[in-house]
């Protein structure tokens, strides 16, 4: 059986993917997460949750061990700011290098963030300059 992790599997976007690769394919599913009781509420009981967080390279290490291939939902928060430490920023550029030294297969990456809406009806984040 192909094993795939879902970093992001909680999310608005990754819950869905997730739970199309657990229901609609011949993948087992595996996720790392920053809080494994939460995501055990989010998510069913057939994935497999990994307790970990990107930019924590060992645990990073340790979930991509375990899988071939990767997908990818991450976000910047409405809150954050410039100087914080972004996922889809210093967080992408961490988990390449490690997905290139684990010899992952295959990854797919879904971005929250759009970049038509920019200048839309006097919008203005930051994160797209």
């Amino acid at each position: 059986m192909k094993k795939i992790g879902i970093i992001g599997a909680t999310g608005h976007l990754g819950k869905p993917v997730a739970l199309h690769f657990l229901n609609h394919t011949d993948y087992e599913v595996f996720a790392l997460v920053r809080n494994k009781i939460n995501a055990e509420t989010a998510l069913p009981s057939k994935v497999k949750l990994i307790e970990g967080d990107l930019f924590d390279r060992r645990s990073l290490r340790k979930f991509l061990s375990q899988v071939e291939y990767l997908y990818l939902n991450l976000s910047v928060l409405p809150t954050q700011k410039r100087s914080d430490l972004l996922t889809e920023r210093e967080g992408l550029k961490i988990i390449l290098e490690e997905a290139k030294a684990a010899q992952i297969k295959q990854l797919g990456y879904i971005s929250s963030l759009v970049m038509k809406y920019q200048g839309m009806d006097h919008f203005n984040w930051w994160v797209f300059d």
